[in-house]
């Protein structure tokens, strides 16, 4: 479902703490007006009901911008979400692999832009994007399939000898040089698709895991990390739906 707005974030027991002030005040007046009391009695009530109303008010300004800023940023909550799943693969893996995080989503024109990061910082290959079918990410996206490419074995080549070396590989290539130069660092990767949690077949985007060293030094080709990275993926879309960061 998509996030609340404004103060209908607050949750219901604000609202009935607000309405049984206000009743409570509104009840003791008609109360002193059917017996007659003094009018002093319809005044203090009436300061009540004000005060009341100008507390639940306060309450809500408070909590509203609570919610708003504790409860309600979706893109925090994904951050911390792949911060998560990164670390929790074991410290000395992620610093002896060098490894990094990359989430592409798609653009109105199924163009994949980087969304979201983790150990990317200023890297020049996060502002890359991907067309279908282009290079290991578009392929990825394109056919749903999980991917692990060994980039190293084309660092000591130039890029028109690497654009020659691809003509007949399987996964199309694609890469423009900016692709190839930004690349030059990243000695394997491992793409897995984001399914969406309700549309059987439709994408949300590829999560990337690379890292500087050439595939054989990783376990991107291990069935149990493939399988591990699959089921977060699968928990990843869910959020973004619940989230309301794509559609449901």
């Amino acid at each position: 479902m998509g996030k609340p707005q404004g103060f209908l974030r607050l949750p219901w027991t604000i609202w009935v703490a607000g309405a049984a002030i206000a009743a409570s005040g509104v009840m003791s007046i008609v109360g002193s007006l059917t017996r007659g009391n003094q009018t002093s009695d319809v005044v203090f009530w009436a300061g009540f009901i004000s005060a009341g109303v100008s507390g639940l008010g306060n309450v809500i300004a408070h909590f509203g911008h609570h919610w708003r800023s504790e409860k309600w940023q979706p893109d925090e909550a994904i951050q911390t979400l792949l911060e998560a799943y990164l670390w929790d693969d074991g410290d000395a893996k992620v610093v002896k692999q060098g490894l990094r995080l990359n989430v592409l989503m798609p653009d109105r024109n199924g163009v994949l832009h980087s969304r979201f990061s983790v150990n990317m910082g200023g890297s020049p290959d996060r502002t890359l994007t991907w067309a279908e079918n282009q290079g290991h990410i578009g392929y990825s996206f394109s056919t749903g399939k999980a991917l692990a490419e060994d980039l190293s074995r084309f660092r000591h080549l130039t890029f028109e000898e690497v654009s020659a070396k691809m003509a007949d590989y399987p996964i199309p290539w694609g890469l423009s040089r900016t692709h190839w130069q930004h690349l030059h660092g990243v000695g394997s990767a491992l793409c897995v698709p984001i399914p969406h949690p309700t549309r059987s077949g439709r994408l949300i985007g590829v999560l990337v895991l690379d890292s500087p060293k050439p595939l054989a030094a990783t376990d991107f080709l291990a069935a149990e990390t493939q399988d591990r990275w699959s089921r977060r993926v699968a928990r990843l879309g869910c959020l973004f739906s619940e989230l309301g960061l794509v559609p449901k």
